[in-house]
């Protein structure tokens, strides 16, 4: 128990941050679903949100390597630092590594989110230099590209594939994990839409009382 409230990061991409397909912009923190986790827990409970745009497990785009803090595994640490004491970690990334320009073989993209989960077991930034408790949430399947086949033409397969492997990384891990593919769609073929949110906050937000109620 982080003092009197348990303390949640969530760590991902665009869907985390809550990109807005309509306006390209961000929704308000009540529409993303992070903060529909935090509302539906209640009081006691404090949810941080570690989302950002474009970020993979481990990548950069040859195009844009500059940009070293879209690979997630270089400032995930310092995210558990600066959030903690930390009573859960929810990662859900994966959808980006498979842009045109990464196109990275879905085996590496698990191996990456394995080591997301191996920094969490060994930080010791849970309450009182404990381990956090982890939560993988397996990223929705691409439907037929059509909008964003130019970004992701081709890697809706490889996406599809990396998804099982993510599960198989999770129970090798004892890592309780939430597939989001039954639970939402994407809006436009990469993003969630309000009502995914909604849904998909409250699903994880149950996920969140079980684990932690334990």
């Amino acid at each position: 128990m982080s003092g009197t409230e348990r303390v949640i990061l969530c760590f991902g991409d665009s869907n985390t941050w809550g990109y807005d397909v309509k306006t390209g912009r961000r929704l308000s923190r009540a529409e993303r679903w992070p903060g529909v986790v935090e509302i539906a827990l209640g009081a006691g409970y404090r949810v941080i949100e570690g989302g950002l745009r474009g970020r993979t497990t481990g990548f950069v785009p040859l195009k844009l390597e500059e940009k070293e803090y879209l690979n997630g595994r270089r400032d995930f640490y310092g995210w558990l630092r600066t959030a903690s004491p930390l009573d859960l970690v929810i990662i859900m990334l994966g959808t980006n590594d498979f842009q045109r320009d990464i196109r990275a073989p879905p085996v590496n993209s698990a191996r990456c989110l394995e080591c997301l989960l191996d920094t969490v077991r060994t930080s010791k930034e849970g309450p009182g230099g404990t381990i956090p408790k982890s939560l993988l949430v397996i990223p929705p399947p691409m439907g037929k590209l059509e909008l964003m086949a130019n970004m992701y033409g081709g890697g809706e397969g490889l996406l599809n594939e990396a998804r099982l492997l993510y599960m198989k990384v999770a129970v090798n891990q004892e890592c309780p994990f939430l597939d989001a593919g039954p639970v939402v769609g994407r809006a436009d073929e990469g993003h969630l839409d309000p009502v995914q949110h909604l849904r998909l906050g409250k699903v994880v937000a149950a996920e969140v009382a079980r684990l932690l109620t334990k």
